[in-house]
C-alpha cells in the first residue's frame, strides 16, 4: 500500500501545452491539424509509450477516492486497522485538494481540457463527473469509522456546486439536462447521471431534508429520454454521434445505485435492463473475450480494447447480480490486461499490450470492480 498515487496516464500527452492546443485546434476541422494530431497519437503509443519522454506522473482524485472506498470495504471484511490507516491517508488528500466553484467545492481532473472548439476546461475545474466519487467515498468512510457527520460541512459544499454552481442548460416540468463542469458547457448523459446520483446520495445523507426528489426525477427522465429504443445511449445529444462501452456503462451503474433508495423513479427497472442487455449484445467481442470500445465510432482509433470499458462492465455485471457474467469479464482481464504483475490499460490495433500500470485509467477502476465481485457475497 503506498501513500503516493501519482501515475502516468493515457492522456500525459494531450496534457501538455503541445497537446492541448493540437486538441484544441482539432475541433477546427482542419485536415492539417487532423493530419498532426494523428501523427502525435502515433509518436505517443508506438514511441513513447514505455518512456514517457516529456511526461509527469499526477495525482487524480478519482484514484485516492477509489483507492479509500476499497481500503474501507477490506477494513469492514478483516477489520485490520492498517486498511483503515490507509484510507484515512487518501480521504485526508481529498479533503486538502478541493477544487473551489463559486458556491461549493468540487474534484476535477487538474488538467486543462479542450473537448470542443468552445469549451475549454481550466486545469482546476471541479466536475460532476468526479466528484460523486469523492461523496461516496466520504459517506462510506464515516459510516465505517462510525464518525457520523464528521464531514458534514464538506458535504453541504457539495451540494452547493451541485445546487448552485451547476447550471440547468435545459428543463420543463418533466426533465432536466445540467452542465458538465460550473459553466453553460454540454449536455452529456452520463454527466446528467452523476448529478442525479449525487443529489441523491446527499438528500440521503442529510436525512431527506433537501427535496431533491423532484428534480431528480426531472434528472431521471432525461436520462429515461435519452435512451434509444434498443436501449443504447449517446455520449451526448450534442455532436458528432457516437456510442462506447465505458460512458454507456457509467450511465448504468448510476442508475443501478440510484434504485437501491427505493425512490419513486417510474420505469427505472425496464430503462436498467434495456440498458444492460443493449451492452451484452452490442459491446462484447466473442471473438476476441473482451468488451470493445465502440458499437457507433465517430472517429478512428489507435485503441481497440481498453481496460476501462471492461472494467466498468464488470462493475455493472456485479451489481446487477449478473455473477456468472462478472466473472467471465474478470477472467477476461486477467488474460488480456495482466502481463508480468503488470495492469494494462489498453490494446492497441496490432494486439500490444499498452499503457502498464496507469492507475487512473484504468487499474483502480478495475480494482475496485474487482474487490465488488470477490466480496459480492460477504
Amino acid at each position: 500500500m503506498n501513500t503516493d498515487l501519482s501515475t502516468y496516464d493515457p492522456y500525459d500527452f494531450w496534457k501538455t501545452r503541445l497537446g492541448a492546443t493540437i486538441k484544441h485546434r482539432f475541433y477546427d476541422g482542419s485536415l492539417v491539424i487532423k493530419g498532426i494530431a494523428g501523427i502525435a497519437s502515433c509518436a505517443d503509443i508506438f514511441l513513447n509509450n514505455s518512456l514517457r519522454i516529456g511526461y509527469n506522473k499526477q495525482e487524480y482524485a478519482i484514484v485516492r477516492a477509489l483507492a479509500a472506498m476499497i481500503l474501507d470495504r477490506l477494513y469492514q471484511i478483516s477489520g485490520k486497522e492498517i486498511f483503515l490507516e490507509y484510507a484515512d491517508l487518501h480521504i485526508n488528500w481529498l479533503l486538502k485538494n478541493n477544487l473551489r466553484g463559486a458556491h461549493g467545492i468540487g474534484w476535477g481532473l487538474n488538467f486543462t481540457h479542450p473537448v470542443t472548439k468552445a469549451v475549454v476546461y481550466p486545469k482546476a475545474t471541479p466536475f460532476t463527473t468526479i466528484t460523486p466519487y469523492v461523496l461516496e467515498a466520504l459517506i462510506m468512510h464515516e459510516k465505517v469509522t462510525n464518525q457520523r457527520g464528521i464531514y458534514q460541512d464538506v458535504c453541504k459544499s457539495i451540494y452547493d456546486f451541485f445546487d448552485k454552481d451547476i447550471h440547468v442548460l435545459a428543463q420543463n416540468e418533466e426533465f432536466e439536462a445540467t452542465s458538465y463542469g460550473p459553466y453553460k458547457d454540454r449536455k452529456v448523459v452520463n454527466s446528467v447521471s452523476y448529478t442525479m446520483y449525487a443529489l441523491i446520495l446527499l438528500d440521503e445523507y442529510f436525512d431527506y431534508s433537501l427535496n431533491t426528489l423532484k428534480r431528480v426525477t426531472r434528472l431521471f427522465n432525461y436520462i429515461k429520454n435519452q435512451q434509444q429504443p434498443d436501449g443504447s445511449w449517446f455520449y451526448s445529444e450534442e455532436g458528432e454521434p457516437f456510442i462506447d462501452c465505458f460512458h454507456s456503462c457509467i450511465v448504468l451503474k448510476n442508475l443501478i445505485k440510484s434504485e437501491n433508495y427505493n425512490l419513486d423513479l417510474p420505469g427505472i427497472e425496464s430503462v436498467i435492463h434495456k440498458g444492460y442487455s443493449y451492452l451484452k449484445l452490442n459491446l462484447w467481442d466473442e471473438k476476441k473475450g473482451m468488451y470493445k470500445r465502440f458499437s457507433v465510432q465517430n472517429k478512428p482509433g489507435l485503441i481497440k480494447f481498453d481496460l476501462y470499458d471492461n472494467s466498468e462492465m464488470l462493475q455493472c455485471a456485479v451489481r446487477v447480480g449478473d455473477i456468472e457474467e462478472a466473472q467471465k469479464i474478470a477472467s477476461s482481464i486477467n488474460k488480456n490486461f495482466i502481463y508480468k504483475d503488470k495492469i494494462y490499460s489498453s490494446i492497441d490495433v496490432f494486439n500490444n499490450k499498452r499503457n502498464p500500470q496507469m492507475l487512473r485509467w484504468a487499474v483502480l477502476p478495475y480494482l475496485y470492480s474487482l474487490n465488488l465481485l470477490e466480496t459480492y457475497e460477504l
